[in-house]
């Protein structure tokens, strides 16, 4: 056999990376992870992971915050194009978010539209002790039944809230939602977007109070707060958390300014 022909032995590979790369998904696929936990989900030594996770936060693809938590930067997201629209909440939100949840004692969280849903970006549940059910980082929400998703459309434009309303009238398959009394619905919007904020019940014990983040007037993502309402009256949420909310968002649109992010439009097709 010509030598030039004779098949190549496969390279050897590196089994360096291919650790650093298994940390660095693994990561990615929670909302953060603390060394101890990495530790776990990884099953390797923990000075093993500790170098990798250092390695790669000194190579910028992952950040660590106050918490000691280690979350997957913009650059990360990079390595995977469909995923980096909301990278910017990991590093322009997430340590508002802490701050918010650390000020509120109450859970908070980030939410951003997905199609015709709310995505839960990050949450503060696991840490608060006023917790009563523990939402987590992943889930999706309907905007035609919560709070998020009606901040949401309170801030659209009338055709683009038409094309999301038609939307989700197909996806409820005949169940009655509250978009089938359109009239009642535009107007309950309609004072959503005049106050700013919208209280909803979420739970049998629980309401939530949602604020806007607004960037150049466009809505881009909500935070909100969630609340046992025998503790705490309308008028007291409003009096503190909606001035608190209302700041932390403003610090979140002003962080992403000034590190001059991009945040994508939401995509939703208009119905045929």
């Amino acid at each position: 056999m010509n030598p030039a022909t004779k098949p190549k032995s496969p390279p050897r590979p590196v089994h360096a990376l291919l650790k650093g790369m298994a940390c660095l998904a693994t990561i990615a696929q929670h909302d953060g992870l603390t060394l101890v936990e990495a530790v776990r989900a990884l099953k390797l030594p923990k000075s093993t992971v500790y170098r990798l996770l250092e390695t790669l936060r000194l190579g910028g693809y992952l950040v660590q915050d106050d918490a000691l938590r280690y979350r997957a930067s913009a650059l990360a997201g990079n390595l995977a194009p469909r995923h980096q629209d909301n990278q910017w909440v990991r590093e322009a939100a997430y340590p508002a978010l802490v701050a918010l949840g650390n000020a509120a004692v109450w859970p908070v969280g980030i939410a951003t539209p997905a199609g015709i849903s709310m995505y839960v970006q990050s949450t503060t549940s696991d840490k608060s002790p006023l917790a009563i059910e523990r939402f987590r980082a992943g889930m999706t929400l309907r905007m035609d039944t919560t709070a998020a998703g009606y901040l949401f459309l309170a801030y659209q434009s009338q055709r683009l809230r038409g094309i999301y309303l038609a939307a989700l009238r197909r996806q409820s398959a005949g169940f009655e939602t509250p978009t089938f009394d359109r009239p009642a619905f535009e107007q309950r919007l309609t004072k959503i977007r005049a106050d700013g904020y919208v209280i909803m019940p979420s739970t049998h014990m629980e309401s939530v109070l949602c604020v806007p983040v607004l960037l150049e007037r466009r809505i881009v993502a909500v935070v909100g707060m969630r609340y046992i309402r025998k503790a705490l009256s309308n008028a007291e949420v409003m009096e503190t958390f909606v001035p608190l909310l209302t700041a932390t968002t403003r610090k979140i649109a002003a962080e992403i300014s000034s590190r001059k992010m991009t945040v994508k439009a939401n995509e939703i097709q208009p119905p045929r």
